[in-house]
């Protein structure tokens, strides 16, 4: 090794590229037939301590970062060697005057541990931080600079500066001496803290640094108070830009705007709404870079940089691979790890019938139950039955309306021994006009309330209600209490869980505990996790779970169609595995009114087929009643592909609860950083089988298979790469399974 970085630091930069190459392949062929060598960890470990060690006589920056570059480019990366890089590369970067670091753990001179974004956060201001070293004079004479600093002592005392102190050393008679000086100061070290070492370079002793309330460090380089109050009085904003590689395509945040990823130039949207489906703040690169933080942000693609404004909270962002698929797999276990489990399989074996589209405003017990009769007469499975809004008698108020329902359980009893499971739609807004319900839950204080007192009336698509404060326990036990009773007396099998959207739940509105509107929306959800039949069409964060998500309504048109594979893919990649892609046709019923337009039977059809080998398929208009035999038999069709291969979707769906890898995903996520990021017509179901529909009308389409001999539906062999045109009659739903 001694004559390894002898050469290192004699070479120009051409020939220490070189040497670096050959070094890494070594280490990483070595590391890749025998992981327990750890021949490449051993490797990096020396050029860090020989390149960037403090005192090093060899230390060098412009080499240690060609090192770390070379490195990222080992296939035997475990996900902790991605963190060390990131790390270092933090700590280079962190000691250049101007730029951003994610975060950097402390130790207090009590022995408690925390991170400086945390006391940043707890500060609600802008801190000053005196970094120091041992027995160093500038040190000490700018210690005593700041404990006679009236002008500081001004912003210390008017709470717009918060002062802490950062020891880098061992000497805690040195750290006693200071704290001495700056008796009102809080009082921290770098060292031992850190996992791989000291973050703070001991060339920077002494700096004072300026941080902002959301945690970012900015490294002023200054050495005296009056550049650090300067820099206290600028207007700072939560922004922050990210530097992309050329060609880096990004993915992630809602759900809703799938049909935009990956995110063209000028691109830019808020994780603030939900736009009717799941949000979590969470981007993910082609480049294997991932963005994250714990509340939402607005974003903009500008050319090769990613713009986060708005930020409320702390983020952090790291390149932790080469790859999509890296960076997902490196934040699904970050931020929404699998739980083990999935819903009731019901959810996936056989289709989903919800009667919206059909009864609208008018569900009643006669045509439910002639709509469940006609899906069995007609060839359909019996499956899980959603029946919708108006199943009630009002608003909060649930219970199965008396004219409309006259036997409710005799009408449950008979979806069941039909085969059906039965789930009831439910929200968490209670009718205004109902004095019994509204005296009951106002008397603990039950609803959200206006900042003047009163009960807020919310408007929502059915007119205004008011809404459950989901902070408060009692309205929760309250809501539990009856469904619970519709459960025991009817048997209802779970609930249809709407609107829990983000705009649903005033941001000024006042509740038991502070929340916000996304922070309400994920209340919802946990709630009904209680209860493993349930569906969600809106919810925060809500990776991971299981529970059932769906896609926001879409209309009765190709265009809607054309967003079902992206948005899917989308709904995937942010961990929501359990997803359905909207109802069969589109979920808007003005489409399927009697007086309207006939639908369009190819379109109908060719959705029925987009869904047959996603997560879930779900039907709401009745196909026998708007399409002709040729129509239905096609439709009737998708369910028995779909059914030839359940057991392989069954497997994806167990696997995800384990693994958490998607059980459907773009093209990239299965052939990385081979141009097929922007196909998104196609999608692959596993790692084995790619799916094509038709998403356009017609009866052909183009087809892209990546490298790989490929077996069709039709049971030809195909070798890709290659570009295909494929004739696709009514009945047929391409689809390749990648031959092993």
């Amino acid at each position: 090794m001694d004559a390894f970085i002898g050469r290192l630091t004699q070479a120009t930069p051409e020939e220490a590229a070189v040497l670096l190459d050959q070094g890494f392949s070594l280490a990483d062929s070595l590391s890749c037939a025998d992981p327990q060598s750890m021949a490449l960890y051993w490797f990096a470990d020396e050029l860090a301590s020989r390149l960037d060690g403090v005192g090093s006589p060899t230390r060098d920056a412009r080499l240690f970062s060609m090192a770390l570059d070379r490195q990222q480019q080992c296939a035997s990366l475990e996900p902790d060697d991605w963190r060390r890089i990131t790390f270092f590369r933090e700590r280079l970067a962190l000691n250049s005057p101007g730029f951003a670091v994610s975060d950097i753990p402390l130790l207090g001179m009590a022995g408690d541990t925390l991170s400086l974004r945390t006391l940043c956060r707890a500060a609600y201001g802008k801190t000053l931080l005196f970094l120091y070293g041992s027995a160093c004079k500038a040190c000490s004479d700018i210690a005593n600079e700041l404990s006679h600093s009236s002008a500081l002592a001004k912003q210390v005392d008017e709470g717009n500066i918060v002062p802490i102190t950062l020891y880098v050393g061992d000497d805690k008679t040195e750290q006693e001496r200071i704290a001495a000086t700056l008796p009102a100061w809080k009082h921290y070290a770098d060292g031992g803290a850190i996992s791989f070492g000291g973050a703070f370079d001991t060339r920077e002793i002494p700096s004072l640094y300026l941080v902002s309330q959301n945690g970012i460090v900015r490294v002023r380089g200054a050495r005296n108070v009056s550049d650090i109050l300067s820099a206290a009085a600028e207007d700072r904003t939560s922004t922050a830009r990210i530097a992309l590689e050329e060609g880096e395509e990004i993915w992630g945040g809602r759900v809703a705007d799938g049909k935009s990823m990956p995110f063209p130039d000028g691109f830019s949207t808020t994780l603030y709404e939900n736009n009717g489906n799941q949000v979590t703040p969470l981007l993910l690169t082609s480049k294997g870079r991932y963005v994250w933080s714990a509340q939402p942000f607005t974003f903009r693609k500008e050319g090769n940089v990613l713009v986060l404004d708005d930020l409320n909270d702390d983020y952090e962002t790291a390149v932790v691979a080469r790859n999509l698929p890296g960076a997902y797999r490196f934040a699904m276990r970050a931020f929404f790890p699998p739980t083990g489990t999935i819903p009731p399989e019901d959810f996936f074996q056989v289709p989903q019938y919800n009667t919206w589209i059909e009864l609208q405003y008018n569900q009643n017990q006669t045509d439910i139950l002639k709509y469940a009769e006609g899906i069995l007469a007609h060839g359909l499975p019996p499956g899980i039955l959603m029946i919708d809004d108006t199943w009630m008698e009002v608003y909060g108020k649930w219970e199965f309306h008396p004219g409309r329902f006259p036997n409710p359980k005799a009408m449950c009893d008979k979806l069941h021994a039909m085969g059906f499971k039965i789930m009831l739609w439910v929200t968490p807004f209670v009718s205004m006009d109902q004095f019994g319900l509204w005296s009951e839950i106002n008397s603990f204080n039950g609803f959200l309330h206006k900042p003047s007192g009163e009960v807020y009336p919310v408007p929502w698509w059915n007119g205004v209600s008011a809404e459950l404060d989901l902070t408060n326990p009692q309205s929760v036990a309250w809501l539990d209490g009856r469904l619970r009773y519709l459960c025991d007396t009817y048997g209802v099998d779970g609930f249809k869980f709407d609107a829990g959207d983000f705009n649903l739940f005033p941001a000024d509105a006042v509740t038991a505990e502070p929340s916000s509107p996304w922070e309400q929306s994920a209340l919802f959800m946990q709630f009904a996790d209680r209860y493993p039949y349930n569906e969600f069409r809106a919810s925060w964060n809500g990776g991971g779970k299981p529970v059932v998500q769906r896609l926001h309504d879409k209309a009765h048109s190709w265009d809607a169609l054309g967003a079902l594979i992206p948005e899917m893919v989308a709904a995937n990649l942010l961990g929501y595995w359990y997803s359905c892609p909207d109802m069969i046709g589109g979920g808007s019923f003005a489409s399927f009114l009697p007086d309207s337009p006939a639908p369009d039977q190819d379109l109908v059809v060719r959705s029925a087929q987009t869904h047959a080998l996603m997560p879930m398929m779900q039907f709401s208009v009745a196909p026998w009643r708007i399409l002709d035999k040729e129509h239905l038999d096609a439709l009737l069709e998708s369910v028995r592909i779909r059914q030839s291969q359940i057991d392989y979707i069954m497997k994806l769906v167990q696997q995800a609860s384990e693994t958490g890898e998607p059980v459907v995903a773009p093209m990239e996520y299965r052939f990385p950083n081979k141009g097929y990021a922007r196909i998104t017509d196609q999608f692959m179901l596993g790692p084995d089988v790619m799916v094509s529909p038709m998403v356009s009308p017609g009866r052909s389409r183009t087809v892209v298979l990546p490298e790989g001999k490929w077996e069709s539906d039709d049971g030809r062999i195909l070798q890709g790469p290659c570009t295909i045109t494929e004739n696709v009659p009514l009945e047929r739903l391409p689809y390749y399974r990648l031959v092993k």
